[in-house]
């Protein structure tokens, strides 16, 4: 116990330090609270909002507002939905990559409720993996492809984004060519494959399914008969997959009305329904156990 300035004598206890007024004491003492019991409190706190935001910060919201996914949501799913984009944009790292291009909160949140959207059916799926978003202000040129991209999924943990064709996937969200949901659903159909918190949330009997519709696409390929489906589909498996999520978001009464089987098929893979807005809690699903690695994924 330290001594009293006016006595020299020891305070006998902590009452009577308290009831001394001593500023300097008092000081310390507040210091030591703030540091004991503040400090861990807030930092807990902080780290339970990351995890678990209350809601979306306003800057974002404004922005979700322009997208007809979020518009056809109930006020329920609007609000989850909004949650999911605040988890997305506490988690990842919004990287710009063009000389003064500056990101905004525009394109921070559009970006994310992409990867929302497409992720919707899985409450639990916040593509663990993918930790970094690499945005260029145009279309870039690769030095390994010698091409110029509009945006790719890297497997070693991030996500390359040309804003300009992103904002034309969504200026036009009839046309079935969304560069959002296009690499968002690369992305998600490697993080099912990779060991993590995410790992394994696509069921492998419907992925079997979907490798025979793909089978079947391809033997119809150059038969004259139309598909809403651009030539791109047929590339490869990973390509069929993201071109087809373009449509079944974009143009899903087109895409059922031409094949409703793989329409339906889509709905019990995503755990979503664009023309019911049905969820996973409604739509009976196959049981999920692991599928085999089809093979790296293709850029966009």
């Amino acid at each position: 116990m330290e001594k009293n300035p006016s006595s020299q004598e020891l305070y006998q206890s902590w009452k009577e330090l308290l009831d001394s007024g001593d500023p300097f004491y008092l000081i310390v003492l507040l210091i030591l609270f703030t540091v004991v019991f503040i400090m861990p409190l807030y930092y807990f706190w902080s780290v339970y909002r990351q995890y678990y935001p209350h809601s979306l910060k306003a800057k974002y919201r404004f922005y979700l507002g322009q997208t007809s996914y979020y518009q056809n949501l109930s006020s329920v799913d609007k609000l989850l939905f909004e949650k999911r984009v605040q988890l997305f944009i506490n988690h990842k790292q919004f990287i710009s990559r063009g000389k003064g291009f500056d990101l905004s909160d525009e394109m921070v949140a559009r970006i994310a409720a992409s990867a929302v959207e497409i992720s919707f059916g899985f409450p639990k799926m916040g593509f663990e993996h993918f930790n970094r978003i690499l945005i260029y202000p145009d279309d870039y040129y690769s030095n390994i492809t010698k091409k110029f991209h509009a945006g790719e999924v890297n497997a070693r943990g991030f996500i390359v984004l040309s804003w300009k064709s992103f904002q034309n996937g969504y200026e036009n969200d009839t046309d079935g060519i969304n560069l959002g949901i296009h690499e968002m659903a690369h992305a998600l159909k490697l993080e099912n494959r990779i060991q993590n918190g995410d790992y394994n949330f696509l069921s492998a009997k419907l992925m079997q399914n979907f490798a025979t519709e793909f089978e079947a696409y391809k033997a119809g390929y150059h038969q004259v008969d139309p598909t809403i489906l651009r030539s791109y589909a047929g590339s490869n498996i990973h390509e069929f997959f993201a071109v087809l999520c373009e449509n079944f978001f974009e143009r899903p009464a087109q895409l059922r009305e031409e094949n409703s089987a793989l329409y339906h098929l889509m709905t019990q893979l995503l755990l979503q329904d664009p023309l019911s807005r049905h969820t996973a809690s409604e739509i009976n699903l196959a049981s999920h156990i692991s599928i085999k690695p089809a093979g790296p994924i293709e850029r966009y």
